[in-house]
């Protein structure tokens, strides 16, 4: 026993000495690793988790975030997500002071977000518990392991942001409410269908720089030249168009789907991609309540429909929502608004 005494000894060096290494690195790696993560092109999807169960699974597909795998990412939102992970700063390590109460808060409050690239491989993975004023306690994950050392993370230049706000864990919160969102280069042919005049419905169709703009009807056709300004205004409001909200009224939706549109709405890019929004008048009284928000007529009637929104469904997020007069009313001009003299 006596003589492998030595050898026993040398053994148990080369242990501790190994997993005093191996404790450092993994230390290490924690500690020189930044929050932020600068190549943010590199991202394939982004998880967040809440302590109440709610989940938000960011993902990109064919140049477009989705929310788990359902709807569309509001395009706004996201690039402020991007620029929040891209940006992350460390204020300062939380004090001996703080920590229990760090590590407390973490443990019970924090969202977890976890950010892969298109391979599926973690990139980061951290929480974030509350805000502190400078910025929000935050710990580093990796590989399922956390940390040992929470810190302040902020945002630079901003004084005081709860950056919680910006990582939200229910998915309806990301929601794009997008309905058209094309510029005029892009643009191939719009069609605006009034199926209650028909007169006034045309479709118009761009090739580079040469519009023309044709009626339904052969007999309302114009032979004027068409007034290049109102066609440039027009073809403008199709930049940005949103939905107000979606409909969550199963009754609002059954009425939709059995009843005709006032309008159609439909545009084709020049890549030959396709949407259409329609649009559905609001019923001035449905299941006992008033919807026309108190608006009376000349003779100081109730209004059969409500005049400032539409129900409405889009092709683009492929779900019903509620729509505003105000945001669709100036691409719902009749054919004869475009031409000179008119």
């Amino acid at each position: 026993m006596k003589k492998n005494l030595p050898l026993i000894i040398i053994v148990l060096l080369l242990v501790s000495i190994l997993a005093f290494l191996k404790y450092n690195k993994s230390k290490s790696n924690f500690e020189n690793i930044e929050f932020l993560l600068q190549d943010i092109d590199q991202i394939g999807s982004i998880t967040i988790s809440d302590k109440h169960g709610n989940q938000s699974i960011l993902s990109k597909k064919d140049k477009k975030w989705m929310v788990n795998d359902s709807f569309y990412v509001e395009h706004e939102k996201m690039l402020i997500l991007l620029n929040t992970i891209n940006k992350l700063q460390i204020e300062m390590p939380v004090g001996d002071s703080m920590r229990k109460m760090a590590i407390d808060d973490l443990r019970n409050l924090a969202k977890e977000v976890v950010i892969k690239d298109k391979n599926g491989d973690e990139l980061k993975t951290y929480f974030i518990g509350s805000s502190v004023g400078a910025g929000n306690f935050m710990i580093l994950s990796q590989g399922g392991s956390v940390s040992y050392n929470p810190y302040i993370v902020k945002l630079p230049g901003i004084k005081e942001i709860d950056l919680k706000h910006r990582f939200v864990a229910q998915p309806e919160a990301w929601y794009s409410t997008e309905v058209f969102s094309t510029s005029i280069d892009r643009i191939k042919s719009i069609v605006v269908n009034f199926h209650e005049k028909p007169h006034f419905s045309f479709r118009l169709t761009k090739d580079e720089d040469l519009i023309k703009i044709d009626p339904f009807l052969d007999s309302m056709k114009i032979d004027k030249p068409l007034n290049k300004e109102h066609v440039i205004q027009f073809l403008l409001e199709f930049e940005t168009k949103n939905f107000e909200s979606r409909l969550k009224n199963d009754s609002a939706i059954q009425y939709i789907r059995v009843n005709k549109p006032v309008f159609t709405i439909e545009l084709e890019d020049v890549l030959n991609e396709k949407r259409f929004i329609k649009l559905y008048k609001i019923p001035g009284e449905f299941q006992g309540q008033d919807l026309t928000n108190g608006i009376l007529d000349a003779t100081g009637k109730k209004l059969p429909f409500n005049i400032e929104k539409y129900w409405a469904f889009s092709s683009y997020s492929k779900d019903y929502v509620l729509t505003q007069h105000y945001v669709f009313g100036p691409v719902l001009l009749p054919y004869s608004y475009f031409f000179e003299g008119k």
